[in-house]
């Protein structure tokens, strides 16, 4: 072989080797773009489409900056034996019930009076509990006639729940977030309990999850609530959690759901039927929590359209350790609204209305 021939073939070599690399590199470059797409906090995520309504909702996302002291904040907070609630250094936002029956009347069918009864004047809820746990009882007057729901106990300060004989202790009680109550009969003579009177008050049961609330320990939940028999106490979280709690599917053994958002497809699980009168909830609060975790912001999210005909997503975000801020993907454009929430243990929640 001549020294031509070996030239021709070095050169052969060295073009072989270069277009080798430069695939090398446009596969690498490629690959970073694929990654950095799909961790990023902004950009666009196609989260499939809605198999009942063959809507396809694409969310451009941005990032925001909480506190990440806020995860002690908001309506899915887990007050509980292990989960202390975080009392701001001013008590604001408490409504008194009593003030806010007063500005709201509703004209009862026979006679003066109130639709429902407060047990005194120093019943307090937060916002929006307030305002829907008198929706709530307002609706059920209108469907029942009754006026003999009769709100007990509400928000309750440090001091109010260590001087009481119960077996919760001071700082442990999901009364001190304020977004939730008891509520009992009272005829005139004597209190009873709601679930005494299924016939009369399974409206209630039924219903409250209309208004975002939950029963916070229902039947059959108390080896993880701590509680048992008080399924006389209501706790606002939302109309979407609330919904899902009741209707959601629950896999055998642990918190599991079908309700799988992905980048190529969704399944929604279909709506169950509560039974008449049932306090039976699919999940509790901490057994939905513990859900939650189970959909981060950089995997599957949790996808479901409510018998109000609008789809939600779900989402959670851990919060950042050892950082005073946290930041949160949220949706960018204002089409789709969203919530944010604090677990009180580890993270948010963000809750997202697709339509």
């Amino acid at each position: 072989m001549n020294s031509n021939q070996y030239a021709n073939k070095d050169n052969r070599v060295r073009f072989l080797i270069m277009l080798i690399s430069v695939a090398t590199v446009l596969l690498v470059v490629c690959l970073l773009i694929l990654v950095i797409h799909n961790v990023s906090g902004s950009g666009t995520k196609s989260n499939g489409t809605d198999n009942q309504d063959g809507k396809n909702f694409k969310i451009n996302y941005t990032t925001i900056t909480k506190a990440t002291s806020d995860v002690k904040t908001g309506n899915l907070v887990l007050v509980n034996g292990s989960h202390a609630f975080t009392f701001p250094e001013k008590e604001e936002g408490l409504i008194s019930m009593y003030t806010y029956r007063q500005n709201n009347p509703v004209p009862k069918l026979n006679g003066s009076g109130s639709v429902y009864q407060l047990a005194d004047t120093s019943i307090r809820l937060r916002e929006p509990a307030a305002s829907q746990i008198h929706n709530m009882l307002v609706k059920f007057y209108e469907h029942s006639g009754n006026t003999n729901v009769n709100i007990t106990s509400a928000y309750r300060t440090y001091d109010e729940q260590k001087n009481l004989a119960s077996s919760i202790a001071a700082g442990y009680s999901d009364s001190h977030t304020g977004l939730a109550c008891a509520l009992r009969t009272y005829d005139g003579q004597k209190a009873g309990e709601l679930k005494g009177d299924l016939a009369t008050y399974g409206w209630i049961f039924n219903h409250c999850y209309e208004f975002g609330f939950i029963v916070r320990y229902p039947d059959g939940h108390d080896a993880h609530t701590g509680i048992s028999n008080y399924t006389n106490y209501f706790r606002y979280v939302g109309y979407p959690h609330a919904w899902y709690m009741t209707h959601g599917t629950a896999g055998s053994g642990s918190a599991q759901t079908e309700a799988q958002t992905t980048t190529t497809g969704t399944q929604t699980p279909a709506a169950q039927e509560p039974v008449s009168g049932s306090q039976t909830a699919i999940y509790c609060l901490e057994d939905y929590l513990t859900l939650l975790k189970q959909y981060p912001y950089s995997g599957k999210h949790l996808r479901f359209k409510a018998d109000n005909g609008i789809t939600y997503e779900i989402y959670y975000v851990p919060a950042s350790t050892g950082k005073e801020l946290t930041e949160i993907p949220v949706p960018q454009d204002s089409t789709y609204t969203y919530e944010i929430s604090g677990d009180n243990d580890s993270g948010f929640i963000v809750t997202v209305t697709l339509g």
